[in-house]
């Protein structure tokens, strides 16, 4: 027997530690005495208890010798980039946007899906519905909602292939949040929204600044109208609060507004706001580098389970792909037929990888553009391959790996061990361990 390369070892108390694999993702409290073992050379395994040899093998914290580890990641990590038993689309029914927020890394365009698209969609999930088990539909935009009814329509014709065909399906949307009235609220729960997600840029105050309409007025107070609109029909809504040094201390009245109007069975989470224009030194200098966001995710959690928030538990996850941009059966849809693997890459052509008016999708361009996403994790560095944060990141989100030719390390790799501990204490007042 041999230790895992994976035990993250936090210490507890003067009496014990925790132990948390992150490729098992098996999670334990384990006294010093035995402890010491673990971190001593193979040999002294022997003098463990019996009892305490097999928790840790059964968590995996203890592994067999010959057992390769890194190779078995790989392996988890290509049966989920390469399931084809899922099919993941994200549709752009428009890059039309009713609201002119500085930082949105999009070009608007007027356009929008038209009959012949929405056909194109139809036929290209009817041509895949029997090699697949599972679909998700994500909506995306601009702002999908500003051609709502071609949501809808879409929405109601792919469910229907889907239960023609006993297909599992999972609808989800982001959306500004600003055109939901009580037809779309129904509709989300009726066709059984998996998420729906809406930012808030801060309080009134900040928030008003930031995500105006076009014509500059401000968007708040109906954001907030419409939340408690789709509450009342119990849909699972998110609220992404996009946070860098300008609004971060103002988070607590965000929660207290989201407190006050009963909204505490909402999900909110912090949305990293990043210098998508590199050469932005503005943007550079109001965002918070990685290390630093790491920090106050914790702080987050702690402002979240004061308010009474009930979902302010981070839990780490072992990942196989990082995200749908590196799995193979999925896709970017735009309002035109344009293709692409990443939803930031949406709308310039040059990185599209195909075109749902082309059947002959196979241009060096198109072939590269998939690639680049596709092979991403097979061009990690050394110093990911030896990071016990891998199984948790996997070398992090790939379109900044590609921009930034290099990992992209996630907030775990910061706050891992901050976490655990939270997770622990809550685990024992719910008596989960």
């Amino acid at each position: 027997m041999k230790v895992s390369k994976y035990n993250f070892i936090i210490p507890f108390d003067e009496k014990s530690s925790l132990i948390y694999n992150t490729l098992s993702n098996a999670f334990i409290k384990i006294f010093n005495e035995n402890l010491c073992y673990l971190e001593n050379n193979n040999s002294d395994l022997l003098k463990l208890n019996n009892s305490v040899v097999q928790q840790l093998y059964k968590g995996r914290f203890l592994i067999e010798e010959d057992f390769d580890e890194l190779a078995f990641l790989q392996y988890k990590y290509d049966s989920q980039k390469y399931n084809k038993d899922v099919m993941t689309l994200t549709i752009a029914p428009t890059l039309n946007c009713n609201f002119d927020c500085h930082y949105c890394f999009e070009n608007k365009e007027i356009g929008q899906i038209d009959d012949v698209i929405e056909d194109k969609i139809l036929q290209l999930i009817s041509n895949n519905i029997n090699k697949i088990k599972l679909l998700r539909i994500n909506w995306f935009g601009g702002e999908p909602l500003l051609v709502k009814n071609r949501v809808m329509s879409i929405t109601k014709s792919i469910d229907t292939i889907c239960k023609n065909n006993n297909v599992k399906i999972q609808f989800s949307i982001i959306t500004n949040g600003y055109n939901i009235d009580e037809v779309i609220a129904k509709f989300f729960k009726e066709y059984k929204f998996k998420n729906i997600q809406i930012t808030l840029d801060g309080p009134r105050e900040i928030h008003d600044k930031k995500r105006i309409l076009i014509n500059g007025k401000g968007t708040y107070d109906v954001i907030i109208t419409n939340i408690k609109l789709l509450v009342k029909y119990n849909n699972q809504v998110s609220i992404r609060i996009n946070t860098d040094k300008t609004n971060w201390h103002l988070i607590n009245d965000v929660l207290l507004d989201l407190k006050t109007n009963n909204l505490l069975d909402v999900s909110p989470y912090l949305g990293h706001i990043l210098p998508y224009n590199t050469n932005d030194k503005l943007m550079e200098e109001i965002c918070y580098t990685k290390e630093d966001f790491a920090k106050i995710e914790i702080e987050f959690s702690k402002l979240l389970k004061h308010y009474g928030f009930k979902n302010f538990i981070r839990h780490p996850r072992q990942r196989g792909n990082y995200c749908s941009a590196d799995q193979v059966n999925s896709l970017v849809i735009n309002y035109d037929g344009e293709l692409y693997k990443c939803y930031s890459d949406i709308g310039d052509k040059t990185l599209s990888c195909g075109n749902l008016n082309n059947n002959n999708n196979n241009s060096y361009s198109q072939i590269t553009n998939t690639l680049k996403y596709i092979n991403w994790n097979h061009n990690l560095s050394s110093k990911c391959i030896s990071c016990k944060i891998l199984p948790l990141c996997m070398g992090g989100c790939p379109y900044w790996g590609i921009r930034l030719n290099g990992c992209s390390c996630d907030t775990w790799k910061y706050n891992l061990s901050e976490s655990l501990v939270n997770l622990y204490h809550e685990r024992i007042a719910r008596k989960q361990l």
